[in-house]
C-alpha cells in the first residue's frame, strides 16, 4: 500500500512525468486502486457504524476520483481503457 501511495503522490504532484510513460507501471498503479476500491466497497457493506459508513464513502469517493485520473492518464498515453473489463 505504501508503494502505491508514493507512486500515486509522485504522480499527482507531477514527479512522475517522465517515469510514467512505461504502460506496465501505470497499468499497475491502475490495478492497486481497482482492488483499493473492491476492498473499501467490501468493508462499506459490513460496517453498521454511521461514522464509519462516512469515512468509507469518502474513502471511495477519493479512491475513484485516483481511478478516474489514472484512466485520463492511460489514455492521455495513447492507451485503450477496456471499458467493461475496469468499470467498479
Amino acid at each position: 500500500m505504501t508503494k502505491m501511495f508514493s507512486q500515486t503522490k509522485k504522480l499527482f504532484t507531477g514527479e512522475l512525468k517522465g517515469e510514467i510513460s512505461d504502460e506496465k507501471q501505470l497499468t499497475e498503479l491502475m490495478r492497486l486502486t481497482r482492488e483499493e476500491l473492491l476492498r473499501i466497497e467490501r468493508n462499506y457493506k459490513e460496517v453498521t457504524d454511521e461514522d464509519l459508513l462516512d469515512y468509507f464513502m469518502y474513502c471511495r469517493l477519493a479512491a475513484q476520483q485516483k481511478y478516474n485520473y489514472l484512466i485520463k492518464q492511460y489514455r492521455a498515453h495513447g492507451l485503450k481503457v477496456d471499458e467493461q473489463k475496469e468499470c467498479v
